[in-house]
């Protein structure tokens, strides 16, 4: 995908993590247990829940995005979740929070979360699925 005139988020962060807490008073995230790896005894696995963290700046106004889970190695699809991101100033730091839950890892292998933009892939990030034992 070329990136064409028009301006498109810049990314800061990208963590996969146990959870990430929301502390509606001070509004600050808690980031637990950040990984790059899982591993499972058997296959298909179906990971029972992980969470995304995704900080975004220099938006401007509303974007149509995405998030995607691909196997790195043939891109086939494996969760996909759609929305919208809205920035009130091009100042704004839009941070975002995804709850995945029974997700299903067909093969060990490595894999990727990419998040796009209007189709523009704005952050990709990889992690491995690795059987029990191994190391990743």
């Amino acid at each position: 995908m070329k990136k064409t005139d028009k301006t498109y988020p810049t990314p800061l962060a990208f963590l996969i993590a146990d959870s990430v807490i929301d502390d509606r008073e001070t509004r600050k995230k808690s980031i637990i247990g950040i990984f790059n790896s899982i591993c499972s005894s058997r296959f298909p696995f179906r990971h029972a829940e992980l969470s995304l963290f995704v900080s975004l700046t220099e938006g401007y106004g509303e974007y149509n995005s995405f998030l995607v889970c691909s196997r790195a190695d043939d891109e086939k699809e494996i969760f996909r979740t759609n929305g919208k991101v809205n920035f009130h100033t091009p100042n704004s730091v839009v941070e975002m929070s995804f709850v995945l839950r029974n997700i299903e890892f067909p093969t060990p292998g490595k894999y990727t979360f990419q998040f796009f933009c209007e189709d523009y892939l704005l952050i990709l990030r990889p992690f491995e699925v690795v059987p029990m034992g191994k190391t990743p």
